[in-house]
């Protein structure tokens, strides 16, 4: 039976951290397949994936498992845009669905960016390589990957709780028997 590769290091987000009880249950309503994988638990939405190897021959193999993983992170923040496709709301805007992947060893890192175009294609593009023992090389790598987790920190996951809250308030909203609107308070 084949595995499917793990990357080494995966960035995403707790469940109870970073979301609040209400977006917690609605994230349950979604299903799992936000879920990024089960070590460690509950690691949702991931957007950067690293892949290490210890041999410089190894770097394609590497890479390889950067794009399943970071294709896999697309796919899941692709299925939150459609479940708020359903949504009927005019102010529910589709979150970010790029996800980033490093490919590296002891001496090289190459950072790749994957997306999603149309319903069939994804992409992976090089953005850039560093050679990790060049000083210069390996400040720009460190300013990148902290570039990245500033995103996925802040703008991202902004995105991806605003985007849960919007469902959340639509169904607050309940049409009376006589077609007027009422709001019913949900607890939470």
């Amino acid at each position: 039976m084949a595995s499917t590769p793990v990357p080494n290091l995966l960035y995403g987000y707790d469940r109870l951290n970073a979301f609040t009880a209400a977006q917690q249950t609605q994230l349950i309503s979604i299903g799992t397949e936000m879920v990024a994988s089960n070590d460690p638990p509950g690691l949702l939405y991931p957007f950067l994936a690293v892949q290490f190897k210890g041999d410089d021959d190894k770097m394609w193999a590497a890479t390889n498992q950067c794009l399943g993983g970071s294709v896999s992170s697309v796919k899941v923040a692709e299925h939150l845009n459609r479940e708020l496709e359903r949504c009927t709301s005019g102010d529910v805007r589709p979150v970010s669905s790029a996800a980033f992947s490093i490919a590296m060893n002891g001496s090289e890192a190459r950072l790749y960016i994957s997306s999603k175009h149309n319903e069939l294609d994804y992409y992976m593009a090089y953005v850039r390589g560093f050679l990790l023992q060049n000083p210069e090389h390996f400040i720009e790598f460190r300013k990148h990957v902290r570039n990245i987790i500033d995103w996925g920190e802040g703008r991202r996951l902004k995105e991806i709780q605003d985007s849960l809250d919007s469902p959340l308030d639509e169904s607050r909203e309940r049409v009376d028997v006589d077609g007027t609107v009422a709001w019913a308070e949900q607890e939470g």
